[in-house]
């Protein structure tokens, strides 16, 4: 089984490859690093030209050098640091997706509350100004929310649900006033023309045989400037037949915040072997590790 490695980078940062080549070389001899305006002449480094905000037409643009030949790509962020046991070998087995996409998970945009930060930007995507014919493109609305039942997937109308939200699912007081701040604006929706998906893309597994259509998809959303984290899953989730999430795994993957970040490094002394030593059985990877810091 051929799994190539695809790390992306937010931007130009040309001295963590020798880091990655320790960490990777043998154990994902077909690995690529796509990297913002790079100029350099690393044989594995891929210069994209795109903004990380919207770094699924990372995928779009690098796919002519990307080997064509993986029988599954995994993609994920250079600060994401794999379990040292992982190789491209049995990282599928390890997951358990087998012929099926993987995302840690997927929620609806419509299911967010109105305080969500990108609640606005995601429902209007549509009412900028298009530069390519995306209706020609992509599934009607209709379509595509036929496709997202056959994933399990809900869209439901704004309501009185988008004030608890998806993730602490309670109303608060910021909920509120972001509520009534959409409701009386002029942007307000009742439903989105085209409803995106949302989800932790910084890891994610797509198979051999649905990735052209990922990153047809991918390059599509690219090109509207929609944000990342509703890019890459709603293209997963239009590409694949089916995707699992990390809840119907075994394994998992631990996401670090805030001062979440300094902390482990503080635990571990910034050492990356210890770090690596007290990784769980099951854990994929963590994220986010500066590799820069640590030693």
């Amino acid at each position: 089984m051929k799994t190539c490695l695809l790390l992306w980078f937010s931007w130009q940062f040309d001295r963590n490859i020798p880091r990655l080549d320790d960490l990777y070389r043998d154990r994902f001899p077909c690995r690529y690093y796509l990297m913002p305006f790079y100029q350099g002449d690393h044989p594995h480094t891929i210069p994209v030209h795109e903004s990380s905000l919207h770094f699924q037409n990372y995928f779009a643009q690098a796919n002519k050098v990307i080997p064509q030949d993986a029988d599954h790509y995994v993609i994920c962020g250079d600060d994401m640091i794999l379990h040292p046991d992982i190789d491209h070998q049995n990282i599928i087995d390890f997951i358990g997706c087998q012929d099926k996409g993987y995302v840690k998970y997927i929620n609806a945009v419509t299911e967010h509350s109105f305080a969500w930060h990108r609640f606005s930007e995601v429902l209007h995507f549509l009412d900028k100004y298009r530069a390519i014919p995306f209706y020609d493109m992509m599934p009607s609305r209709e379509e595509l929310i036929e496709i997202y039942k056959r994933h399990g997937i809900e869209i439901r109308n704004i309501g009185l649900h988008n004030f608890r939200g998806v993730h602490e699912k309670k109303v608060s007081l910021e909920r509120i006033m972001a509520g009534l701040k959409f409701i009386f604006s002029r942007e307000r929706k009742r439903f989105p023309e085209w409803p995106l998906l949302e989800g932790y893309c910084d890891f994610l597994v797509v198979p051999r045989k649905y990735w052209e259509k990922f990153v047809y998809y991918c390059g599509i959303l690219g090109a509207m400037n929609v944000w990342h984290d509703c890019g890459v899953v709603t293209s997963l989730i239009l590409a694949c037949d089916e995707v699992m999430q990390e809840k119907d795994s075994q394994a998992f993957g631990l996401e670090l915040w805030n001062k979440e970040v300094d902390d482990l490094y503080e635990q571990h002394k910034g050492n990356l072997d210890t770090l690596l030593s007290g990784y769980k059985p099951n854990q994929i990877y963590t994220h986010p590790v500066k590799l820069s810091r640590w030693e």
